[in-house]
Order: structure tokens, then sequence, then C-alpha cells
């Protein structure tokens, strides 16, 4: 037994002292001495680092592997003579040869070192792996697993991310709910609808059918329209959360401005002929909308040519406008005021014919309260009606007689409306107001100027829309940014013609449509 122990020893030693310095040729495809880029292969001595005498520096340029497990290469440049692997040796008492073994059971050398030329492969008793890989240090192993692990990592998240385009694209194929949109063409019934599209069965639930109101003929100035009505969010089928016991702590929001269209009709002017047929007929014919629309006269109903501004004029006037389905209000206009022979008698008549004119058919419902300027100047008016004040005012044009009255009236005007204005403070988002003269004449700028410059600076912003009767010589018409102020617009109404303008709005801006051409015949059928 010691002497087989101490052949077995030799063996080893014998085993050590013929290891070449280089390696053969099956380590040369995976030592880690190989330049993969395309350049040179160096051969160092694997034990000392340094290289031989002998060795040479070869390309690997034209080198044909044959692939993994196979001996098949070409090398270019002299070859390293493969040493031979010395005979295992016999047991010299039994004549059989060496164990490979030792008595402990632990493998021999001959399983631990690998026979390169059958693919470069070491074999151990975990399996089998390359030899540049089991011969290459500790953090080359590292940095391959790591990288096969980010590898792997990858390809997961790529294929979690088409899956999710994948989701993505199915879901934008759900239908669109229907719509409809009121137009300043199509009028406040002229709605188009389209058909709702049906969903697939694996798509998300249809947004509600909502309904968009867009500006009409004419947008408001510096005004965003308001946010779409209707029912904007996903039906979910399924039944609200339980109500809850404690009261909700959060306070109630400001509903904003109305999005309910006020309709309302501006006329003026004296009519006589034919024009004076087509107003007594089409009077009692106004629709009245929802019930909510009126009508506001701009003054000159009267001549003080024609009539003297007589008692009678007041009278038949007062009996023609209360034929009209639709609430009335009036205006001061010069004709019938300020240019009669006796202003003062004519504005008492004017009062006595024409105050609180709206209330005086018992068959006008008014849908908001007006208010007068009292005492000194009734026939002002105001009202808030859907979030838009609407004020009349006693604006004349013609002689100034008295400089006193004419200089106080005015102030009392820009008053009245100051007032209103700072009391609807927060309920206000619109400003109407109806005056009867233009604002091109001199007699009128002592109003106009400081109340332009109140539509600039004092409003908090409030659009204003201002309407007048025209000078006469004037159609009617419509001009944004008046006088190039942001958010004033005025609008001219031509007198002593049929049909009235017509006036849509809303608080929100949504609507603003006028017209004073066709749309009596398109609506009545006159």
């Amino acid at each position: 037994m010691l002497g087989r122990i101490k052949r077995q020893q030799k063996r080893r030693e014998q085993a050590q002292d013929d290891t070449p310095s280089i390696h053969g040729v099956g380590s040369l495809i995976g030592g880690s001495g190989v330049s993969l880029d395309g350049q040179s292969l160096l051969l160092p001595d694997e034990n000392t680092m340094q290289f031989g005498d002998g060795d040479e520096v070869s390309s690997i340029a034209t080198s044909n592997y044959g692939g993994r497990g196979q001996s098949s290469f070409r090398i270019v440049g002299p070859a390293v003579e493969e040493p031979s692997v010395p005979p295992v040796p016999t047991d010299a008492e039994t004549g059989v040869p060496a164990t490979n073994g030792d008595d402990d059971g632990s493998p021999g050398m001959s399983e631990k070192v690998s026979d390169t030329r059958n693919g470069g492969a070491a074999c151990c008793a975990g399996g089998c792996l390359p030899r540049w890989l089991s011969d290459s240090p500790f953090w080359v192993k590292s940095v391959i697993i790591l990288g096969l692990a980010l590898l792997v990592g990858a390809a997961v998240l790529v294929a979690v991310a088409a899956g999710m385009a994948s989701e993505n694209k199915n879901n934008s194929t759900g239908g669109s709910g229907s719509s409809a949109t009121v137009g300043a063409d199509d009028g406040v019934g002229g709605a188009t609808t389209s058909e709702p599209t049906v969903a697939s069965a694996t798509a998300p639930p249809t947004m509600a059918p909502s309904i968009s109101l867009k500006p009409s003929v004419m947008p408001f100035p510096g005004q965003t329209p308001s946010p779409t009505e209707g029912a904007t969010g996903v039906p979910t089928g399924e039944d609200s959360a339980l109500p809850s016991d404690v009261a909700s702590q959060t306070p109630t929001e400001d509903p904003g401005p109305s999005t309910n269209i006020v309709t309302f009709y501006a006329t003026a002017g004296r009519f006589q002929g034919s024009d004076l047929t087509d107003l007594q007929g089409g009077l009692p014919n106004l629709p009245i909308d929802t019930g909510n629309a009126f009508m506001v006269h701009l003054g000159d109903w009267n001549s003080p040519f024609a009539t003297s501004c007589s008692e009678q004029s007041y009278l038949d006037n007062e009996a023609l406008y209360s034929t009209s389905s639709v609430p009335v209000m009036f205006v001061p206009g010069d004709n019938e005021y300020n240019d009669c022979p006796d202003p003062a008698a004519a504005l008492t008549l004017w009062h006595d014919t024409l105050l609180d004119f709206e209330t005086s058919n018992s068959d006008w419902q008014l849908p908001f309260t007006l208010s007068r300027q009292e005492p000194d100047y009734p026939e002002n008016f105001a009202f808030l009606f859907e979030n838009i004040l609407f004020v009349g005012i006693n604006l004349v044009g013609g002689t100034i007689h008295d400089a006193d009255e004419w200089t106080a009236r005015l102030a009392a005007d820009l008053a009245w409306i100051d007032s209103n204005v700072e009391a609807n403070r927060g309920q206000m988002y619109w400003l109407v107001l109806f005056a009867h003269a233009d604002p091109d004449i001199q007699s009128s700028e002592p109003f106009y100027t400081p109340f332009f410059n109140r539509v600039k600076d004092s409003y908090g912003g409030v659009p204003v829309l201002l309407i007048h009767r025209n000078l006469g010589i004037e159609s009617s018409g419509y001009e944004p940014n008046f006088q190039g102020i942001a958010g004033l617009t005025a609008l001219v109404v031509e007198g002593s013609i049929w049909p009235p303008m017509k006036i849509e709005l809303n608080a929100a801006g949504d609507i603003f449509t006028f017209d004073q051409a066709n749309w009596y015949a398109d609506e009545v059928g006159l």
C-alpha cells in the first residue's frame, strides 16, 4: 500500500513536470488570451503570463472554427507542436493499470484534467462547461451571469410592453356616443345627430351622449365658450357607493354662468304704410320662445312734425304695442320727448302711458323682477335674468335745451349703471345696455366717454353689449371690440321696419345670434 501511494505521488509530480507552457489547440479557441478584434492572437504562458521564446503572434482573421464540440479549425502562422500525452503507468506488482482515484474515493487527476481534443469542454461532477468559462476568473463568470439575467429581464419587459400596446389598440376601437350641435344656421332646434358606433365586446363602455353648444353667429370678444353640456362620464353599470352618515364638509361650488338661452327682440322708430301693417299683424305673433321672451323699443316711435307730440299719439302707441304676445319695455327717444314742442310735457305723457308698460297686460308674465331709478329718472330700468344684467337708460339726441339738466341726466345714467353692476357682482356675467342715442352723436359724448372707460377699468372684465337705434341713414350693424375696447360689442337696430331684431344669447357665451332679416318669415311664416 505504501509503495502504491508513492507511485501515485510520483505520477502526479511527473504530470506536473510534463505540463506544457503553451496550451493545446483546443484551449486556443476559448482561452482568455484570444483577441476578438481580428488583429492578433497572443499566446501567454499559463503560469507566468509571459511570452515564451517560441511563441508567435498570429491573426485569427482567417481562422475557420467549426463550432462548439468540433475540432476543425485553421490557424495561419507557425504552429506549436502538441505535446504527447504520457502513457498511464501500471502497477509494478500486479501489472494492472493504476486506479483513477485515491483510496478515499476522491476523483483522481485523470478526472480533473479535461481532454481538450473533445470540444474544449471541462467535465466535472457538476456537468460540462466550456474550458474558457471554467478557467475564467470569478468576476468574468459574474459578468456573464449578470448579462444573462439582464437579457432575460429585457425580454420580459419587451413582452409586457407588447401586451400593453395590444390592449391599448383594442381600447382605441371603442365607439363614440352621439352628439348634437346648435349653430347659427341651425337655430335652437337645428341640431343634427350622428348614430353611435357599437363598441366591441372587449372595448370599455362608450361615453354617454353629450350636447355641445358652440358659439353661434358672433361670439362676444374675449370670451371662452362654456364647457359642453350633458353627461360626459363613463357609465359603470354599478350602483353608487353607500351614503355616508357624516354630512359632507365640502362647500357648494359656484355653478357658474347660466347656459339657458335668453331670447328677446329690439325695435325702434315710427311705422307707416305697409310697415305699420306688418307691425300690426306681427306683434301678436311674436314667438314667445319658452315663455321668457320680451321686446325693447329703442325710441323714436313718435314724430314732432306729424303729431306735434299730442296726447293721442301716446295713447295710440300704447294701444298698438299692447297687442304684443311678449312684454314690451321702452326707452325714450328724442322724437317723443326732447324734440317735442314742450319737452317737459312730452316726458310727462311718456311717463303716464309707458312707465311700467311691461306690467300693463295681464297676459304678460315677466320671468324677472324689474326695478326703476326712482324718483328722478323712473324711465331708467334694470333687471337680472339668467346671469345677464339688462339696463335701459334715458339717453337721447337732439337739441340741448338745458345744459344743467342734460349733464345731470347723463350723470344719473352712469350712476344707475354703476349701482346695478355693483349690486350684481358675482351673479352678472354679461351687461346688456339699451339706449337710443348713437355714440357718434356729439351731444351723447359726455355719457359714452366715461362709460367706455368704466367698461375697460371698472366692470371687472364683464363683457358689454350696447344696443342702440340707428341714425336713420344706417341699417342694422354689428361691431365687436367697439372703439378698440376688448369685450365691448355695439349692435345697431334699424328702425321703422318689420321684423324686429331677434337676439339670442346666454351668460356662458355659447350662444349669441342676431337677425333682422328673414327670421320671422322662416319661423312664423307670415
